[in-house]
């Protein structure tokens, strides 16, 4: 049994009786990656803006409404924050039509596997409010998160079991309470510049041990012991 989160291993075990599955984590690969100011370009963000990305399909659980009126918020008391929702789904014409009525929320299309994380790279921070719905929220471990740290940006992630483990364990961004408007637009509100640069030593070394090349040396454990 393979999983890909520790909290689900742990509710197989309690369900069916098994041993611990093996930890599969669903990471990039090790790579260094080129923002070229990605979507500074394709948008006319200027320099001063710190971009924040939010990657994923657009569904129910994801928060998105939530988030760009917290990012007004938050950008009224800061004035230098943009979203970018790089998201894909059904009824995207609701979801345009909600972020026109923002200036710093910006929509992009699903990208390439050549392209995707260039641009995740092109954004400045990371951003994974996922709302708590459901045990598989709870216990999400998305490869989101790890392509945010790959890419070397810190990140902003709700109170989850699983994605609250890995940011403080690894200190590589801020953990929020997503049910707390108040207290979520104020993190925001309060990042600057310089605000990545304390986390962007845990990031590198999260970026060694959170990799592809280290999650496939368990999964080939477990073929040569078949």
């Amino acid at each position: 049994v393979i999983v890909v989160s520790k909290s689900i291993g742990e509710d197989y075990v309690k369900m069916y009786g098994i041993k611990m599955p093996y930890l599969v984590m669903n990471c990039p690969l090790l790579k260094d990656y080129p923002g070229n100011d990605y979507f500074r370009k394709k948008f006319n963000i200027p320099k001063s803006p710190i971009i924040f990305i939010h990657v994923g399909i657009y569904k129910q659980g994801r928060g998105l409404e939530k988030l760009m009126k917290i990012f007004d918020s938050a950008n009224k008391k800061n004035g230098n924050l943009s979203l970018v929702l790089l998201t894909w789904g059904e009824d995207l014409k609701s979801l345009k039509k909600s972020i026109s009525k923002y200036k710093n929320v910006y929509w992009h299309d699903r990208a390439s596997l050549e392209v995707f994380m260039n641009y995740v790279a092109s954004a400045d921070w990371g951003v994974l409010l996922l709302e708590n719905i459901s045990k598989n929220n709870d216990y999400a471990l998305p490869n989101k998160l790890f392509d945010y740290i790959m890419a070397r940006l810190p990140v902003v992630v709700s109170n989850l079991e699983e994605m609250s483990r890995f940011v403080n364990e690894n200190q590589v961004g801020y953990v929020v309470n997503s049910e707390n408007d108040e207290k979520v637009i104020d993190v925001f509100s309060k990042i600057n510049k310089t605000t990545k640069m304390k986390f962007l030593p845990n990031i590198e070394r999260a970026r060694k041990k959170y990799n592809w090349e280290e999650q496939e040396k368990t999964l080939l454990k477990l073929y040569k012991s078949l």
